[in-house]
């Protein structure tokens, strides 16, 4: 049976793996897939812009914004009836 994923919350400063370069594997793998960065500080971040993410927030953006980005970026459950 295949796993079903709809959004990655994926981790901006990672130890083995450059950020840009994984969005880029999983857009090329999962093109349907939603993938929201996030980083522990807006100064990780830098100048650079974060291509391939379809929304980036900090820590300090709070669980608030969190939760409204994840709730933009998921799809609507089905409904039953």
């Amino acid at each position: 049976m295949e796993a079903r994923c709809d959004l990655i919350l994926l981790n901006l400063s990672m130890p083995l793996q450059d950020s840009l370069v994984t969005v880029s594997l999983l857009r090329s793998k999962l093109p349907h897939v939603k993938v929201l960065g996030f980083s522990a500080s807006s100064a990780e971040l830098g100048n650079q812009p974060q291509t391939g993410f379809d929304a980036v927030l900090t820590k300090q953006d709070g669980l608030s914004e969190l939760v409204t980005a994840l709730e933009a970026l998921m799809p609507e459950p089905p409904r039953e009836g």
